[in-house]
């Protein structure tokens, strides 16, 4: 699950869905649809907490608090994990798992890799904040040199203006093109590597010696 931290109509901080992975046999989205809104305030303030503080929250569901199994019970999950993303140093929201067939604690090497996952999808959305204001300020600058442009016929002063506006138009055009040059790449290689890697974690036919290559792998891939 990936949910997007939001404030409601009274000010209170919860986590919208935005999209959900499901292995083959189903039911993450019926799950997801009964928590597509995510109120903190509903028995998971620890969660924003730890959230805050850079920390995952992660345990099996008879471990958990009895305000969180109270809410999570109808969802007849065995195991949870959830990791906050981070965005330019803010909480942006979380990615959550989930386990329905066994009970089972996360290891510190398990937390460490989705961790991981976490910061790579933060700072490509980071990446993606700022090639939008790169594009606001290409634009804006281009329109300025447009409105010179236009004063050009009534003053030389006007004319030098002019220039200097489309100097300025041209040098964040070049910042563009070497700053999507630079990064276009940088996110969608590692990642496609990243969550194929955590399908075959969620095998539960996978052996420990091949759950530790496969982790070994999406850290360095990250």
């Amino acid at each position: 699950y990936l949910y997007r931290n939001e404030t409601d109509d009274d000010g209170e901080p919860i986590a919208r869905l935005l999209s959900v992975t499901q292995p083959p046999q189903g039911g993450a989205s019926r799950r997801a649809a009964e928590l597509s809104v995510f109120r903190y305030r509903d028995g998971f303030s620890n969660w924003l907490n730890h959230f805050e503080a850079g920390y995952a929250v992660h345990g099996a569901f008879n471990d958990l608090p009895s305000q969180e199994r109270q809410r999570l019970g109808p969802l007849q999950l065995k195991s949870v994990v959830a990791i906050p993303i981070t965005v330019e140093e803010k909480l942006w929201g979380f990615i959550g798992c989930d386990d329905c067939r066994r009970q089972q604690g996360w290891n510190d090497a398990e937390i460490a890799t989705l961790m991981t996952v976490g910061n790579i999808i933060g700072g490509g959305y980071a990446r993606t904040l700022a090639e939008r204001r790169t594009e606001r300020a290409l634009w804006q600058a281009e329109d300025a040199a447009g409105q010179a442009q236009r004063a050009l016929v009534q003053s030389e002063e006007s004319r030098q203006i002019a220039e200097e506006m489309a100097e300025k138009a041209r040098a964040a055009d070049r910042a563009k093109s070497a700053f999507l040059a630079n990064m276009s790449h940088e996110i969608r290689t590692p990642m496609t590597a990243i969550l194929g890697y955590i399908d075959m974690l969620d095998n539960p036919g996978a052996t420990p010696q091949q759950r530790t290559r496969f982790m070994q792998t999406i850290r360095e891939s990250g």
